[in-house]
């Protein structure tokens, strides 16, 4: 049977070795292959938590590898990718975690304490935790009811301008066909590379460029803030091709000091 939440699995015997993310901050890099390991790990760790289809797993950090990991173990369990807006109040994030009523909330440590005030349920802090509890769990493929179009991939919760925020549910086919109508309009492949510094709770950084680079076997690499003189020198060393951003971001590149001095000729 089709599985349309299992992204990792045709790169994984594809191009195992190609790069999939890397953290220019922390010097990690991820192949096709670790990645796909790690979701197997995490989808067999969030099984064992009692996670199942329908769940929904909350993710509380800046931007950082370990959220893609959630939302590709999400999409092969079947479970819900919620990312939380670290932007707003203790109080807004309340009203936002009830809502959500996630099964497992991941964080980042700067959001650690806020975390574990927001739930008396499963808490797991990216990083020592995180990591052992991946260890505990096989690579392997888990045993798992292929996901179809319709299911529920990721809850995006609005700003709340006008009130309390809402969550905005994104089925399966809503990433996919996003993905294939990216690809269409600027001809995505496996050899190209955006830098992602907008934020992952937001679909300009999660769903403008990366989801459809991972649909396609591309590269995503990811700074946690927006630092227009590291866009530049990381568009040059790291023969970025294609960017994504909003007028303000642009504007700050173009008057970064070392904007006329940056190889740009990699940007498609």
């Amino acid at each position: 049977m089709l599985h349309y939440g299992d992204w990792l699995s045709q790169w994984n015997a594809r191009t195992p070795l190609a790069e999939a993310i890397y953290e220019p901050e922390t010097g990690r890099r991820f192949t096709y292959a670790h990645l796909y390991a790690r979701v197997n790990r995490l989808v067999h760790a969030l099984q064992a938590a009692g996670v199942k289809r329908g769940d929904r797993v909350a993710v509380l950090a800046q931007n950082c590898a370990e959220q893609f990991e959630c939302l590709f173990a999400c999409l092969k369990l079947g479970a819900i990718h919620v990312p939380y807006n670290w932007r707003l109040s203790s109080f807004e994030l309340q009203d936002v975690n009830r809502d959500a009523a996630p099964a497992v909330l991941l964080c980042d440590a700067e959001f650690a304490e806020t975390a574990h005030a927001l739930t008396a349920g499963r808490t797991v802090q990216f990083g020592g935790a995180y990591e052992s509890w991946l260890e505990t769990q096989p690579a392997g493929e888990p045993t798992v009811t292929p996901s179809s179009m319709e299911d529920i991939a990721i809850i995006l919760y609005t700003s709340g301008t006008t009130g309390r925020p809402k969550g905005a549910m994104l089925p399966v086919r809503q990433l996919i066909f996003n993905s294939i109508q990216t690809d269409l309009a600027v001809g995505l492949g496996a050899e190209d590379s955006t830098l992602v510094f907008l934020p992952l709770f937001h679909t300009g950084g999660l769903n403008c460029l990366a989801t459809p680079l991972f649909h396609r076997g591309g590269r995503v690499m990811l700074l946690k803030k927006f630092d227009p003189d590291r866009v530049c020198q990381l568009t040059q060393d790291e023969h970025i091709t294609a960017h994504m951003g909003v007028p303000t971001t642009f504007e700050s590149v173009a008057a970064s000091p070392l904007f006329h001095k940056t190889d740009f000729s990699s940007v498609r």
